[in-house]
């Protein structure tokens, strides 16, 4: 394994141990209980964020620092196959503007924006003093699990992953615009067709065929740069502008 996957394996790895803690930042729910409450509250604070950096970084933040990707990874040698995805951006981005519409419906409910409190509902975190939290959090991690199992590697990423949209709507806009920021980009001629890049993808991307048609646009990707790693020729590797020949592509 390069360095680069054992750093960025140990970094998904630390921040799933720090999920406890971090889980009051990454809620749907806390968000959709603050705006009930005309409240702007940290786990909203968060997800704009996600929107704002996948504009410059992609889905850096899936590859390099989801608590559940941190799991997925360390859990790979219960599951080694893919994960198929045909229907996966449509059941998640399905989900994503049903729970937005709730958030909205919610402040509207609420009159207006009464406040920003970024500790809101934060006093505590997981604790055996709150067992519907320690329920809560334990079916979250029980629901990354079985999916990895029954459906694959990344399973919760690619079909109920509620923090993914965001950043797939920033990668599609930053591709369209062609901002530059942090991207997989290709050399084709370098290429011998090894398809080592499409086997080791843990998004199950057909990166071989991005490289063939020099366009390096994919939704799923999480820009972990695994298959920049394992190419034996060098095709692969960061870039600062997007490649990309026919528009955004899926």
């Amino acid at each position: 394994m390069k360095k680069r996957q054992k750093i960025r394996i140990g970094i998904t790895f630390g921040m799933f141990l720090l999920f406890p803690v971090m889980v009051n930042y990454l809620s749907p729910v806390l968000i959709i209980a603050g705006a009930s409450e005309g409240i702007v509250n940290g786990s909203f604070i968060v997800f704009g964020i996600f929107l704002i950096s996948s504009l410059f970084l992609g889905r850096s933040w899936c590859g390099w620092a989801c608590p559940a990707s941190g799991m997925q990874d360390a859990c790979r040698s219960f599951q080694d196959k893919k994960a198929k995805t045909n229907w996966g951006n449509i059941l998640k981005m399905a989900i994503w503007v049903i729970w937005l519409g709730l958030i909205i419906y919610m402040f509207i409910k609420a009159g207006r924006i009464n406040s920003i409190d970024f500790l809101y509902s934060t006093e505590q975190v997981i604790s055996i003093l709150d067992p519907v939290i320690v329920f809560v959090y334990l079916a979250v991690i029980l629901v990354v699990f079985i999916m990895l199992l029954i459906w694959g590697q990344r399973a919760f990423c690619k079909y109920l992953c509620w923090m993914g949209p965001f950043m797939i709507v920033g990668n599609k806009l930053r591709y369209l615009f062609k901002l530059p920021g942090l991207y997989l980009t290709a050399d084709s001629t370098k290429c011998i067709e090894c398809g080592r890049c499409s086997r080791e993808c843990p998004m199950d991307i057909d990166v071989i065929n991005l490289v063939k048609n020099n366009n390096m646009y994919s939704s799923e990707c999480i820009m972990c740069f695994n298959c920049a790693d394992v190419c034996p020729k060098g095709v692969l590797s960061p870039g600062t502008r997007p490649q990309i020949n026919k528009g955004v592509g899926k």
